[in-house]
């Protein structure tokens, strides 16, 4: 089980790589770990109400270090859509279908 989480885990903090491979820049995989597991740490801080945006600043920070900046504010954009809004989504979609079934019941 514990392989598994990693797992997740893992293909979670190498979506920005993927994503700059995908805009045709060098990734650099250990630094991009490295800056998804701070990233992690800071995100379970609470700092709500008025913490919209922290996680966005902090990875615009700390990807500012070794990404250009003409690709920065598009990856930090396409970063949250695919691990925050798509998120959003699939959850949405499941909760509606749980509901569905339940009703029918």
């Amino acid at each position: 089980m514990a392989g598994l989480t990693a797992l997740i885990w893992m293909c979670d903090f190498l979506v920005p790589s993927a994503l700059l491979i995908g805009m045709g820049a060098e990734p650099k995989f250990l630094l991009s770990i490295t800056s998804q597991i701070i990233l992690a740490i800071i995100a379970i801080l609470p700092l709500t109400p008025g913490g919209s945006g922290v996680a966005e600043l902090s990875m615009s920070y700390l990807y500012s270090m070794f990404v250009s900046p003409a690709l920065l504010g598009p990856l930090v954009i396409l970063w949250r859509v695919v691990t925050y809004f798509s998120n959003i989504v699939v959850g949405a979609a499941f909760a509606g279908a749980s509901i569905n079934c339940m009703k029918k019941k």
